[in-house]
């Protein structure tokens, strides 16, 4: 390495030399001039506050002084604050009274595990205080966690006529700025201590490198207790003397959007972030979003801080293309704390360098373009060059030579940007920082070469794991793992980063006893080791290796060899018995009980485990033994009444899905099908429908088509009431083999070829077309190519074609009642979309289909499949069956159990909107999903099942204790669909069977989510057994009032699906994924639907009016029920009326609203009702018939208001005329004329004007 000597400190071109004299002389040349502006959230819109060079230096300033008089220059304070000005006053005070800053952010909750990393950085820096707000403060003051002596200082409290007293002082060029904890384990932290000479150099190094000039405007959402986000998104700008816009991460996160409105509006130059965000802006940002916004301005587009990855660039690059992005923007950087932050970047404006290498040759050191050879391409990108004063060596790690060009060896570094070391690791530093030729050299750990001077970067030489820009200590993880899960050998746990399209993961390998093995199905295992690790670091597992013992790579003094596991896992060489990859296990997974041999069976047991089998989809290796329990092995409600069915039909004795609840294992299930036998030996009671003659009949219709056909014949035009879905295709798909499928599907199912007319006293009648009555086409399908539309558009494009699809009216006389499109978004990936009329068809004849073409599919391909059985009836001969069942008395008998379930009284669930209801219910449509925590789903699925229960009632549960919160109404009732297939004959069908049941709850103080669930439980199986029942028929009998448009006997619906392709993908060879098309109407105020995938992952869908409500009540509705359901399942014994709600942001920002004293006694009236939206948000405010609004909404609405009245001029004095109908309208308005400060002039409405 040569000693070069424009490194010398002495040699850097001239600017400021520290940012306390800076900042200063900004505040007197510049006072009135932007220093920041901070963009946040508030009323579902985007605000935004701007502090001055002026401002920004009193409040610095004077919370300086109240530091000055406590600690001495030296000590270390702990800045727990989020992106916003208070972190950046608290920062530069912590310089301005000579204190070491320590950026950190503030602990998503006060659990042990989101406090450890935190208590371990103050303990290794010694803090002598932590600078945050009111709101984390009182967060902290309820954790059992100590941050030693550290006092707590809210810094929003500093009376700014302190600046006056702050001692003015100038740091050294060698005094610690500030310690910057970006790596270590959470049991021993590292803080790179970053002087201030070095933070001045790498201002001048990102000055140079991005070229940044006076013009130029940043925008940043990047955290500031990370250095990409404080040093090159806050410091760099403040530096240069030119605009910043500031947003934190989490608002970001929530919509990416926001990041590029923000660049958009702002004209911004210069921004960026790791490979994560411009992917999270890939997946979420759409064409309609980006057909808005401006980014032309955008002119330096930055990536690093994880691995450079030049498809996603490529890809961002043509998704924004649209919005004027440039690819000349791309900017790949490479920096780590160690060096302040910055090392080497390219050329503005000269856009991404990515080149391909030879894989293989890069394992083995070589560097070979992979354009000789023409395949095993691994692309690399180019992290350009160091800048001036600064240098990069490549050296070989094990004889520490410097290598040429082209030599693969470990990155150094060398500058005045270099960092002094770690605080208080002095054997970490000596080893990391090493001295040479009279510089110091920083070992980065990463492995890269120099080619035609570009540095690239080809991985790493240490175990760290970065995901989403995020460094993970796998030490941290094998911990959490070694305490949280028991069934894995202590010491054999090792965790290692593998590699996806997606970018990094975590993969885990753990040593699982031979004991164990037997015991314990792999599912269940890899379900507790992903929630354990997900809980430490709020990222999933990709990859789980289950070894046998002593299969875990080590060195021969027993070091675990966490690259060997990566190693064995890549290459298949580790001997491991299952191996489970981003959701499904790629080898073995077989269940416990798989070695038992079915001889073991008695005839009845044997004929069980057939059916078990068959409807739970269980392949050959997931054999099941006497003591099989059938929720556990992935039974459902559904699953259960089918199985139900099944055995019905196969005994001829008459059966519910009860047996299977009360007595769930395979052993017990058969004693109970031998005691059925027993007491009515061949009696059915209760037969299903059977196929009558004369199929081209008009015959009446079932009471739920009846209801359809009034429906359409009052409005065509309404899409509403259409079932349509879209089945992903992934694979070689031909085209006429699927065409062929889909016209022999219509042809076995007679809903596919029904129409109506008008019968007798205006009730409809439905006929069944065959032959050459009427002219009914085949099914044809048009193929929409969107191969020519570029890559980042066709999944719009798609979306929107299945919903106009879905949007076009049908016919109901004129027919067909289907029709479908084939959309090719490339050569291997299809959609085809399946739209239907309700009226034909359900949720359960979607299964129905999939199932069905898949076998129709691979018969018209030429495979030798088993021939789909003759069907025992169709859906006509169900409707007749119906209307004899009803006149035969069944009806009345299962009323009786309904009038006793739900009485006499039926009160309105009156949720609080943010809107007035109307007295006409259209509304529009919203949406908002989540995924629900895997570990909580785990544990109420394993919960329910051994008290013979299945998740959907855990889940069901856990939705009406959420709405029992809001509302605070002692008795909840929900609607729920049931499939009402559970006479012989119907599970297989195409028709429109779904009934929809009341489901009934009585919730109070004491209510313990384990009663609740218990309560549902006992509903539903009740439900089961009275499903029959239209209910159409049950309105009718009840008579419940009507009233501003709420449907009758409930509001809210609750809905459990589960979309099983796996029958689909074995027979066709397809990948495939079901998706429902989302309509523009929401039928109820507020529906749920939870959908469980195969793997058992569930998300959530709420679908709301948004007439009544905004999308942000909506998402912390989401928050409420993903915190109740992780209270169901952690503290199934603690009252729902104590869990925890308010998210910790959530729970700041109340904080934050009501820091300041109240004194009621002398306060106004809207100053009240203020305090008590702060105390009890969700406390019923006002009620007036049928509109209603808690003091959460009051107040929020009213803010609202008055915010608006503010800028049309109302203040003191001013007086406001209120003309407005009694209503809940009016007090919003009388409460925004105080809160804007005017005095309200109350007018009759019916005055003359």
């Amino acid at each position: 390495m040569r000693a070069d000597a424009t490194m010398s400190m002495q040699s850097i071109s001239n600017g400021p030399r520290d940012f306390v004299t800076h900042l200063r002389q900004m505040a007197v040349t510049r006072p009135d001039d932007t220093a920041l502006t901070v963009a946040f959230g508030q009323d579902g819109g985007t605000v935004e506050t701007v502090l001055t060079y002026k401002a920004l230096d009193r409040r610095v300033r004077a919370l300086a002084s109240v530091l000055q008089q406590s600690f001495q220059p030296g000590e270390r304070a702990l800045i727990m604050l989020d992106n916003d000005e208070h972190h950046v006053v608290g920062f530069f005070a912590c310089q301005y009274a000579g204190l070491i800053a320590v950026p950190v952010f503030p602990p998503e909750s006060i659990r042990p595990q989101h406090l450890a990393r935190l208590v371990g950085i103050a303990e290794d820096a010694g803090a002598c205080c932590i600078l945050t707000h009111h709101g984390i403060r009182a967060m902290l003051d309820k954790s059992d966690e100590t941050f030693g002596d550290a006092a707590v200082i809210a810094i929003e409290g500093v009376d700014e006529r302190d600046a006056d007293r702050w001692a003015a002082r100038t740091p050294a060029h060698s005094d610690i700025a500030f310690l910057q904890y970006t790596s270590g384990s959470t049991s021993a932290p590292k803080g790179v201590m970053v002087t201030h000479g070095n933070l001045m150099a790498n201002m001048r190094a990102i000055q140079e490198g991005l070229s940044v000039g006076s013009g130029d405007v940043f925008v940043s959402w990047l955290p500031l207790n990370h250095d990409m986000g404080l040093i090159g998104g806050l410091l760099q700008p403040l530096h240069r003397g030119i605009p910043v816009v500031l947003m934190s991460p989490r608002f970001f996160l929530e919509r990416p959007v926001r990041w590029l409105e923000a660049i958009s509006r702002h004209r911004g130059t210069i921004s960026g972030g790791p490979d994560f965000a411009y992917r999270l802006c890939l997946e979420r940002v759409t064409a309609q979003q980006l057909a808005k916004l401006d980014l032309s301005s955008w002119a330096v587009a930055f990536s690093g801080a994880e691995p450079v990855r030049a498809e996603t660039l490529r890809a961002f690059e043509a998704h924004l293309a649209p919005a004027g992005f440039r690819g000349g923007a791309l900017y790949p950087c490479y920096g780590l704390a160690e060096a302040t932050l910055f090392v080497s970047g390219g050329r503005r404006g000269a856009g991404l360098n990515a080149r391909d290498f030879l894989a293989t040759g890069l394992t083995k050191g070589q560097v070979v373009c992979a354009e000789a050879v023409g395949s095993d391409a691994s692309t690399l990108v180019g992290c350009g060059e160091p800048v001036s004063h600064h240098q990069v060596a490549i050296v070989d790690p094990e004889t520490l030579v410097e290598l040429g060009p082209d030599g693969i060896g470990e990155i150094w570094a060398a500058g005045p940007s270099i960092a002094r070391g770690y605080w208080n690791k002095l054997a970490q530093t000596e080893e990391t920082f090493v001295e040479r030729g009279g510089h110091t050299w920083l070992r980065t750990g990463d492995l890269g070469f120099l080619r035609e001077g570009q540095l690239y970067v080809a991985g790493r030489m240490k175990d760290m794991i970065i995901v989403r820009g995020h460094n993970l200590y796998p030490q941290d993880l094998e911990r959490v793992v070694e305490c949280e899960v028991d069934l894995v050998r202590k010491g054999r746990i090792a965790a290692f980063a593998v590699g996806s399209p997606e970018g990094e993961g975590i993969g885990l390998a753990v040593e699982v006893s031979r004991g164990t093995q037997k015991l314990v199905e792999p599912g269940l295992l890899v379900e507790a080791l992903s929630a354990a690790v997900s809980e430490q670091c709020g990222e999933p597992l990709s990859v789980v290796l289950l070894l046998q013992p002593g299969a875990m790579p080590k060195t021969t003094s027993g070091k675990l060899q966490r690259g060997a596991c990566r190693q064995g896992w890549e290459d298949g060489s580790i001997d491991a018995y299952a191996v489970w990859e981003r959701g499904v296990f790629v080898r073995g997974g077989v269940k416990p009980g798989a070695a038992v041999a079915s001889s073991g069976f008695d005839d009845t047991e044997a004929k069980v485990a057939d059916i078990w089998r068959e409807v739970l989809r269980l392949d050959a290796r997931q054999a099941l033994g006497r003591d099989a329990h059938f929720f556990v092995s992935g039974g459902t409600s559904l699953t259960a009444t089918q199985a139900a069915l099944r055995m019905s039909e196969q005994w001829h004795v008459a059966l519910s899905a009860r047996v299977l609840f009360e007595r769930p294992r395979l052993h017990d299930c058969a004693a109970g099908v031998r005691e059925a036998l027993a007491q009515a030996p061949g009696a059915l009671a209760g037969t299903g429908p059977v196929a009558l003659e004369g199929g081209d009949v008009a015959r009446a219709l079932s009471h739920a088509q009846q209801r359809q056909w009034f429906l359409w014949r009052l409005d065509p035009e309404d899409p509403a009431h259409h079932v349509s879905v879209v089945l992903h295709l992934q694979g070689a798909l031909q085209e006429a083999a699927l065409r062929q499928a889909l016209n022999a599907l219509v042809s076995r199912h007679a809903s596919l070829r029904t129409v109506f007319l008008p019968g007798d006293d205006d009730m409809g009648l439905q006929r069944v077309i065959d032959g050459l009555e009427i002219d009914l086409p085949v099914i044809d399908l048009p193929v929409i190519d969107l191969r020519d539309a570029l890559e980042s558009s066709r999944q719009s494009l798609a979306d929107d074609a299945a919903r106009q699809l879905d949007a076009r009216p049908f016919d109901l006389v004129r027919g067909p009642l289907l029709r479908a499109a084939l959309l090719k978004l490339a050569d291997d990936a299809h959609r085809l979309v399946l739209c239907m009329h309700h009226a034909i068809s359900d949720a359960g004849s979607v299964q129905v289909m999939v199932d069905e073409l898949g076998l129709l599919y691979a018969a018209a391909m030429g495979r030798e499949v088993t021939a789909l059985p003759t069907l025992p009836c169709q859906y006509a001969d169900y409707a007749v069956w119906q209307k004899a069942w009803l006149a035969d008395g069944a009806g009345e008998r299962q009323l009786t159990h309904w009038r006793a379930c739900l009485g006499d009284e039926h009160p309105p669930l009156l949720l609080p909107s943010d809107h007035p209801r109307q007295p006409v219910a259209r509304h529009r449509a919203g949406h908002h999903v989540v995924g629900l925590p895997a570990g909580a789903v785990a544990a109420l699925r394993s919960a329910m099942a051994e008290q013979g229960g299945t998740l959907f009632m855990a889940l069901l549960a856990t939705f009406q204790a959420m709405l029992w919160r809001r509302t605070a109404q002692r008795d909840i009732r929900i609607g729920v669909p049931t499939a009402n297939r559970h006479h012989a004959g119907l599970a297989t069908l195409v028709g429109f069977f779904v009934n929809t049941l009341v489901s009934r709850c009585l919730i109070d103080e004491d209510t313990t989510p384990a009663q609740l669930m218990q309560q549902v439980r006992a509903w539903a199986l009740a439900a089961q057994e009275h499903q029959d029942l239209p209910f159409d028929h049950l309105v009718e009998a009840l008579q419940p009032k009507r009233s501003l448009g709420q449907t009758p006997l409930f509001q809210v619906l609750f809905n459990h699906l589960q979309h099983d392709v796996r029958g689909f993908e074995r027979l066709t060879g397809l990948g495939a994924r079901v998706e429902t098309v989302q309509g523009p109407a929401a039928q109820f105020e507020l529906s749920l639907e939870t959908v469980e995938a195969p793997d058992g992952h569930v998300h959530a869908r709420f679908t709301y009016a948004r007439d009544l409500f905004e999308p942000e009540t909506v998402a912390r509705m989401g928050d409420h029920y993903i915190a109740l359901l992780q209270a169901f399942a952690n503290s199934p014994t603690r009252p729902v009326s104590h869990a925890d709600l308010l998210s910790d942001p959530e729970r700041a920002t109340l904080l934050d609203r009501g820091r300041c004293a109240l004194r009621l006694d002398v306060e106004p009236i809207h100053r009240r009702i203020e305090a008590q939206a702060w105390a009890n948000p969700h406390a019923m405010a006002v009620v007036y018939e049928d509109q209603s609004l808690s003091y959460g909404q009051l107040d929020e609405q009213a803010n609202r208001l008055a915010h608006r009245l503010v800028k049309l001029g109302v203040g003191p004095e001013v007086r406001v005329g209120l003309a407005l109908e009694r209503s809940t309208s009016m007090i919003v308005a009388l409460v925004a004329i105080l809160k804007a400060g005017g005095a309200y002039v109350p007018l009759d409405p019916d005055y003359p004007t």
